[in-house]
């Protein structure tokens, strides 16, 4: 069975292809109905035929799975199950039709602070389960934070996770991840990065929610960046002051994310789990906790959960973010058909008045 013969109505195992709803270099994501209707619907990824004669390709697709294996978190994608049918590999996960951060930025641009402090408690929550296992996201971005129904934000597509301690995927030298959100340390290929690599990616992603735009895509720049400038970016250039761009959020706010994007990663914030507890105090608008006193009051290992907020606000995040602007594919057709006919009203009228001067 090759790729392309894989599509709605095709059986991977106990699954029945429903749809697509995405596509990549290495392989295909659809939304598949189990046989039996236990789990309902899931998301499969299906390795395209061509990546498995690409070495690195294929093993990232191993990766993925064995990665989605170990972890077991509110705050990650579930892993479901994987298999090979008829030559074609693939693997099931949970689906999430509520869509990924970055749809809802695309919707609405920004966050207030408070709703992108809530999305990096989480988030960080998330991260702390990653490193808690001795591995790295290494691509955390808006694309790869998915809007659960069950009111969590979790993370996905672990194509790029690694472990501390295992064999790189990647030659020396050779950056990896997704340039708007990439730590200096990785855009330069360094092979001892560590966690910090992804405080850094979230420290990009909390600038982004409220600055609307990543630190280092500037909004005049348009889309002529090359990766190469970009990668510079974050190596060299100090990002725009966050305080100049989104001035209501909270000082200790944006000294967290200055802390997060630091060039040098000494100087970011240790673990995840720190993040969450200084995120957490910014919306309790407690005192702000310095580097110091968190190291001396609590462990590398904080379990996330002493700070987490009552499940009703966590319910509230994913509904108010997912409810927060109409996606225009789910306008009813009624709707669409009154507003052309009003468009087209008004050009009829234009080319009445002019016609008559």
């Amino acid at each position: 069975m090759r790729d392309h013969e894989v599509g709605v109505g095709t059986k991977l195992g106990p699954y029945v292809i429903s749809r697509q709803i995405g596509q990549g270099g290495a392989g295909t994501v659809f939304v598949a109905d189990e046989s039996d209707n236990q789990t309902g619907e899931v998301a499969i990824k299906v390795m395209r035929p061509e990546a498995e004669e690409i070495e690195e390709i294929h093993a990232r697709f191993i990766r993925e799975i064995t990665v989605a294996q170990k972890l077991d978190d509110p705050h990650i994608v579930a892993y479901r199950d994987c298999g090979v049918e008829d030559g074609v590999l693939y693997f099931a996960m949970q689906y999430l039709p509520w869509g990924s951060l970055d749809t809802v930025l695309h919707r609405r641009h920004t966050l207030s602070w408070q709703e992108t402090c809530e999305c990096g408690i989480q988030i960080a929550r998330g991260l702390h389960h990653f490193h808690e296992h001795g591995m790295l996201h290494r691509d955390l971005k808006p694309a790869n934070i998915f809007l659960s129904e069950d009111g969590r934000l979790k993370l996905g597509d672990f194509g790029l996770a690694r472990d501390f301690g295992s064999p790189m995927l990647t030659a020396a030298g050779t950056a990896v991840g997704t340039a708007n959100y990439i730590a200096p340390e990785q855009a330069i290929g360094d092979l001892s990065i560590d966690r910090r690599a992804d405080l850094y990616a979230l420290g990009c992603n909390l600038y982004q929610c409220v600055a609307g735009h990543p630190p280092f895509a500037y909004p005049d720049s348009g889309e002529m960046t090359t990766l190469m400038e970009m990668m510079r970016r974050h190596i060299e250039d100090p990002p725009p002051r966050l305080s100049e761009l989104a001035p209501s959020c909270p000082a200790d706010f944006c000294l967290l994310v200055e802390a997060l994007l630091a060039k040098d990663r000494n100087e970011r914030p240790v673990s995840a789990a720190e993040v969450v507890t200084r995120l957490q105090a910014i919306v309790d608008r407690r005192p702000a906790v310095t580097f110091a006193e968190h190291q001396t009051e609590h462990s590398e290992g904080l379990p996330c959960e002493t700070s987490q907020p009552p499940e009703s606000e966590e319910h509230s995040l994913t509904e108010r973010l997912h409810q927060s602007a109409p996606d225009p594919a789910t306008i009813p057709t009624k709707h669409l058909v009154i507003f052309g006919m009003f468009v087209l009203g008004i050009i009829i009228v234009a080319i009445g008045l002019t016609v008559k001067q």
